[in-house]
């Protein structure tokens, strides 16, 4: 009988080959599902990875938080595999969490060598000016609280912040910060006082840029520096309501901003002032407003609520 002519199926036809191939086959579904299931599992390690770091801001509040992230950080985030982002996250809050520890009494005597250690590694893995710049401004504010305006001069020299924009005035408060160190609060009011003068209101809401865990726009940048000289005009026993009265022109398109601004006149006992901080942030955002009314007794009040 020829080989066209046999009516048997083709597997009973080649027995030996049809289970070579129905091997093949099975071997190769096998492959595949076990490949599926590493990639998941990696998939999920990394998950539970990502979530353990996304918890750290919240132990770095606590005295004994500091040293429980340094911990998950050499125990689970040491693997020189893992994608950049963890690796650049782990090293980042290895110097957060140091400094940490010195701010709760717990350094050692090598914490600051150790701090700065991480933040060069953390520096040289990033790969972008947004990583890289956020990263060079929380290493100066620990060359600021090691009270080294020097160092932390230097640290900012080698990010790209532009001449304007969040990362420019984001920088610049710092290196104010580092003239009020070395020089005095008097010549640190005086830088910040310039940067701000820089700005004509309303200050635009984008662009922003990631610094420090948060996405940074103008407004909130001006608020910041704001809250900073106003430390300072204090320092110096200088009134500080001309600079919030300047801030609520600075932030008038921001309603998160100007809510601040609200409750800082209602403080100094503003009451006119603190109202049409309200009324703006009501007309920039009217959904924002009532979100932060809902809670706030404070500002309850100023809208007439209470």
């Amino acid at each position: 009988m020829s080989e066209s002519s046999d009516p048997r199926p083709w597997r009973k036809r080649h027995p030996v080959l049809s289970r070579v191939v129905l091997f093949g086959i099975g071997g190769a579904v096998v492959a595949v599902l076990l490949l599926l299931w590493e990639q998941r599992k990696e998939e999920d390690r990394l998950t539970e990875l990502r979530g353990e770091v996304a918890a750290f801001d919240l132990l770095l509040t606590i005295e004994t938080g500091p040293d429980q992230v340094l911990k998950v950080i050499d125990e689970d985030l040491s693997d020189p595999e893992l994608p950049l982002d963890l690796r650049i996250a782990a090293e980042r809050y290895r110097a957060m969490a140091l400094r940490r520890n010195v701010q709760f009494g717990r350094a050692k005597a090598d914490t600051w060598t150790r701090v700065h250690a991480a933040a060069e590694r953390a520096f040289d893995l990033a790969d972008d000016r947004e990583t890289k710049n956020g990263l060079l401004l929380e290493w100066a504010e620990a060359y600021l609280e090691q009270a080294d305006p020097e160092g932390a001069r230097e640290a900012l020299a080698r990010g790209d912040f532009g001449l304007d924009g969040p990362w420019a005035l984001l920088r610049d408060q710092y290196l104010a910060i580092a003239r009020a160190v070395e020089l005095g609060p008097e010549a640190g009011a005086e830088h910040l006082e310039q940067i701000l003068a820089r700005w004509s209101p309303p200050l635009p809401l984008e662009p922003r840029v990631e610094a420090g865990g948060r996405r940074w726009n103008l407004p909130q940048v001006a608020t910041v520096t704001t809250e900073r000289l106003v430390r300072l005009y204090q320092e110096l026993g200088r009134d500080p309501l001309p600079l919030w009265k300047r801030l609520k022109d600075l932030v008038q398109k921001d309603a998160r901003e100007l809510i601040v601004c609200c409750k800082a006149f209602v403080s100094m006992g503003e009451m006119e002032l603190a109202r049409d901080a309200w009324a703006r942030a009501v007309a920039a955002d009217a959904d924002e407003a009532a979100a932060w009314v809902k809670n706030d007794q404070t500002l309850q009040r100023v809208a007439g609520l209470r």
